[in-house]
């Protein structure tokens, strides 16, 4: 039984929260950039990058694995939300690493 749905597991709703904390983190750090200490902005934006990779990981690509047969139908309704979240989600990734890393 999870927090905020009956179905989702203990580690949904961890993530969930995680989420939710990753998104104010980058509420202060752009506050941090629009007063210009870009130190402490990009130091906040390597933070909630760490915290969104571990989240990846830990939580997101094992749950993606553990549904293997979801993608043998394309046209299904849910491999068509899933796969263009994942497709997503991966770029989106990268690019806070490649901005991270400039």
């Amino acid at each position: 039984m999870g927090l905020f749905n009956a179905y989702a597991t203990f580690l949904a709703d961890v993530n969930l929260l995680l989420q939710v904390a990753i998104l104010l983190i980058l509420i202060v750090s752009l506050r941090f950039k629009f007063r210009h200490n870009y130190m402490k902005h990009g130091i906040i934006m390597g933070l909630a990058v760490a915290l969104h990779t571990i989240s990846i990981f830990v939580v997101m690509v094992p749950s993606l694995m553990a549904s293997a047969g979801l993608f043998a139908n394309l046209l299904d309704r849910l491999a068509l939300v899933v796969l263009p979240h994942a497709i997503l989600g991966s770029l989106v990734e990268i690019l806070g690493i490649c901005l991270l890393s400039v």
